[in-house]
């Protein structure tokens, strides 16, 4: 055949010759290696692992297409040929299956016409063989095989696949490597790397029409490299897609079963605050006029208790270390130091439950004099080891004269405490804080 496409035409009373049959063949096998080429990208369809057995390597049955269309089907358990490591002086070999055509059936004695040699024959068996090579460099291309001309490494189907055996496409089943060091050869195969038949299209859509896979760009101008569309024609786009410039996005929500590493910036649009509650969900929401990162548990049952918790891991004790944790009751614990930068503003009580009237005003004293020795009142407990200027150049007692400043309200509550609690204290910060005689 030639690379114009033509096939036999048949008629009443018609003369056939053998020609117009082997034409007739050729059509359907062009046809066919076009389509394999054309909708599918060659490589290995099932099976064919190399595996070991009783010490003896061999390729599992199995099929492949290669560049050019042709099948490659091994319909039983091939050994594979140990002599080239002999030949080659090689322990690591890779493994190729190829093309190959034989003639089979020869003609009876008396069945040839005249002319005929006889070596005549009624079927080609087109069985595949396997070829041991010796690696070509530390990390070849396994989609670039060996034997192969460049010109035919993109092999379109609009061009006549051959049929001849001499114009081979190897394709890769693995690598075989010989253990010479036992008495006996031990063979191990590796499997890395092998090239597998895959699909050649734009679309792939289910035949109930309720979804739809998205692969490549319907028109030039659509961003879109690859998307999932449930159903298959959203109004409102595609449930994931993948843009040309490598973003990823989602619509809907999404359940992570396992871990989520995030390399980079993660952004979360805006949206409207649900009136629905949607428990342990992450969102960016607008709430009137300002716009909140929200957090959201599910609602206290009664039962297994829900809490978002911030902290480390420990190396020492190989345990997660909890630093903030804020419940479903709205309960907020901190493990460890509470450094404030800037103002705490409070609402209520800042005490724990359970104290009686001297420990919480002793606590609510502490609170509002700071945390630690820049508090006058920790020196009922223990002797203070700061010095004047430690004291005078203390970043947390200037922090607490600046909030007494600063608020009234508090100011009041402090004097009120000192007043009712520690009567003596407040003399002495009166004569404290009296000018000196002659001072401004």
């Amino acid at each position: 055949m030639s690379d114009i496409i033509t096939r036999d035409n048949y008629y009443q009373r018609q003369f056939l010759r053998p020609e117009d049959f082997t034409d007739e063949q050729a059509y359907h096998i062009v046809m066919r290696r076009d389509h394999n080429i054309a909708a599918h990208r060659w490589g290995i369809i099932e099976g064919l692992q190399i595996t070991v057995t009783d010490g003896t390597p061999y390729v599992q049955p199995g099929a492949a297409i290669d560049g050019y269309g042709r099948e490659l089907i091994l319909t039983e358990l091939t050994p594979v040929p140990l002599h080239p490591f002999v030949q080659l002086g090689l322990d690591l070999l890779d493994v190729w299956l190829v093309y190959q055509r034989v003639g089979s059936e020869s003609a009876p004695a008396g069945y040839t016409g005249c002319g005929t040699t006889d070596s005549a024959f009624y079927r080609w068996v087109e069985q595949p063989v396997l070829r041991l090579l010796a690696p070509e460099d530390a990390a070849p291309d396994r989609r670039v095989p060996p034997e192969v001309p460049d010109a035919d490494l993109d092999f379109p189907p609009s061009r006549l696949p051959p049929d001849d055996p001499d114009r081979p496409w190897p394709v890769f089943l693995g690598q075989l490597r010989q253990d010479r060091s036992a008495p006996q050869p031990v063979y191990v195969p590796d499997l890395a790397d092998r090239p597998y038949a895959g699909l050649v299209g734009e679309q792939v859509a289910a035949p109930s029409g309720r979804a739809r896979l998205q692969i490549g760009a319907e028109r030039d101008a659509d961003p879109r490299r690859f998307a999932v569309w449930v159903p298959a024609q959203d109004p409102d786009g595609p449930r994931l897609e993948i843009d040309a410039g490598g973003d990823v996005g989602v619509r809907g929500n999404v359940t992570v079963h396992g871990d989520v590493t995030v390399d980079g910036a993660l952004e979360l649009g805006v949206g409207p605050a649900q009136a629905a509650p949607s428990p342990w969900s992450i969102s960016v929401v607008q709430s009137g006029p300002a716009e909140e990162l929200r957090v959201e548990l599910p609602a206290p049952s009664g039962g297994t208790p829900a809490q978002v918790v911030v902290g480390h891991w420990d190396a020492d004790t190989k345990q997660f270390k909890p630093c903030l944790t804020v419940g479903d009751d709205c309960t907020v614990t901190v493990t460890g130091d509470l450094v404030v930068q800037g103002s705490l503003t409070m609402g209520g009580e800042f005490v724990a439950p359970g104290l009686g009237p001297e420990a919480r005003r002793a606590a609510l004293s502490t609170f509002l004099t700071g945390v630690g020795g820049a508090s006058t009142l920790l020196n009922r407990f223990y002797q203070s080891t700061f010095t004047a200027a430690a004291l005078a150049s203390d970043v947390g007692v200037r922090r607490i004269a600046r909030e007494l400043a600063d608020n009234p309200d508090r100011r009041a509550a402090f004097a009120a405490v000192v007043k009712e609690s520690h009567p003596d204290l407040a003399s002495q910060l009166a004569e404290d804080l009296r000018p000196e005689p002659g001072g401004g």
